[in-house]
């Protein structure tokens, strides 16, 4: 996943990993992000998966899955109708540079300071960065995913899409729901829209191993922050609970089954994605 939940004040190594992840995949707009530190943490994090994978054959290629739950992602947004987009914790997604070029569309990331100093950063270096930065409809938010107001971050009365990608792995079970019923709150606000995230749910991980345990425990080391929370929650139960939260429509997505229909890349590659798509209408 592209972020640990740290404190202010560094940039995450699973951040570093996925944007390099996304320029390895040919992602739009990613080359914008391109980083000297993301291209040594992604060679020396793909070297140390490659050992793993002499162990166990059957695990998922990680820079394959986030090539595809990125693209599913803008597969998902550009279906929602939404006409103004929030991601929340965007790191450096290269998805705001991307659908920003719609003069039509709002669109607004939000990361912690340090991170929207850093992408400004590295989109002033260049003459099309600088075009990104300049959008009227495009803007960065430096703020704390897990308390800001994220209504005050959408315009009353207009079809919204809410994005959270890498993010909800990091957070327990409890802080999912608190995360939930703001972003229902946020909907609320804008009338109708759909959140969009992933999440796979933990009976579904696979079982890490000796290698595998001992890459999560030098990783952590690494990082200083968290690695993935798990739980026993189905998609079922996570399904329950948006319900409870006030979404409807709710689904859960694997790239399977979307590979031709969605235009997903390295279709050959072993990956695991889970995307969960819902709904936010509010009534009257």
């Amino acid at each position: 996943s592209r972020r640990s939940v740290k404190k202010d004040g560094d940039i995450s190594i699973t951040a570093l990993y996925t944007a390099q992840a996304w320029i390895f995949a040919g992602v739009e707009n990613a080359a914008l992000f391109a980083d000297k530190d993301a291209k040594r943490v992604f060679d020396v994090t793909n070297l140390a998966l490659a050992g793993a994978g002499l162990f166990r054959r059957d695990l998922p290629v990680l820079r394959c899955s986030l090539a595809q739950r990125h693209a599913m992602i803008d597969f998902a947004v550009r279906g929602s109708g939404a006409t103004q987009v929030l991601e929340i914790a965007s790191g450096l997604s290269p998805r705001g540079a991307t659908f920003s070029s719609d003069p039509l569309l709002r669109y607004v990331e939000l990361d912690l300071p340090s991170m929207v100093l850093r992408k400004r950063a590295l989109l002033a270096r260049s003459a099309a960065g600088r075009g990104v930065l300049d959008r009227p409809g495009w803007s960065l938010v430096a703020d704390d995913a897990r308390t800001v107001d994220l209504a005050a971050l959408l315009e009353a009365d207009r079809p919204a899409c809410i994005v959270a990608e890498g993010l909800l792995p990091y957070l327990p079970a409890a802080e999912q729901r608190a995360l939930w019923a703001r972003v229902a709150a946020a909907l609320r606000r804008a009338g109708s829209g759909t959140l969009i995230f992933d999440l796979t749910p933990g009976p579904e991980l696979p079982r890490p191993g000796v290698a595998g345990r001992g890459l999560r425990a030098l990783m952590k080391r690494f990082t200083g922050g968290r690695s993935f929370e798990e739980d026993g929650r189905s998609r079922a139960e996570i399904l329950g609970e948006l319900a409870a939260a006030g979404f409807t429509d709710g689904e859960a997505l694997e790239p399977g089954p979307l590979l031709d229909a969605w235009q997903l890349p390295f279709p050959e590659a072993r990956t695991q994605v889970v995307l969960f798509r819902t709904r936010y209408v509010r009534e009257g």
